[in-house]
């Protein structure tokens, strides 16, 4: 079962977003600050990382640097309704964008385009297909 890592501080988004997830048949691990964000990457393999930009510890670009100097090819995808923070997040190796409170059918398909998908490029948050993908991953050590 592919493994979804969801960091959000808002409880209703979490809930939600594990909610239909779990229905599509992902195994989900929550998250609420960038701290426990990092303890869960760091405690085990995840296939997708679903990824808000304003968390309260550690902001999600400071999360997104961790997690691609660890694991170059983690498909992530930034939870923001603010193009500059996706524009930032994108440089910084994020495969998408989706707005902060994503209608379930769209979460849905994108956490199916990305889990366990190795990116090469990345979805501008205006849909434009900028992905190619391989089945490998890559991890850094």
């Amino acid at each position: 079962m592919k493994k979804v890592l969801v960091v959000d501080d808002d409880t209703s988004v979490r809930d939600s977003m594990k909610k239909v997830l779990q229905g599509a048949g992902y195994e989900v691990l929550l998250a609420a600050d960038g701290r426990e964000a990092l303890d869960r990457f760091e405690a085990g393999h995840v296939d997708l990382l679903l990824l808000d930009m304003n968390l309260p510890v550690r902001s999600g670009l400071d999360i997104l640097g961790h997690v691609r100097a660890k694991d170059l090819s983690l498909p992530i995808i930034i939870l923001t309704a603010y193009a500059d923070q996706y524009r930032s997040a994108a440089a910084a190796g994020a495969v998408g964008c989706s707005p902060a409170a994503p209608a379930i059918g769209r979460l849905r398909r994108k956490a199916q385009r990305h889990a366990g998908e190795q990116p090469t490029a990345f979805i501008s948050c205006d849909g434009t297909p900028k992905l190619n993908f391989t089945n490998e991953r890559k991890e850094t050590t």
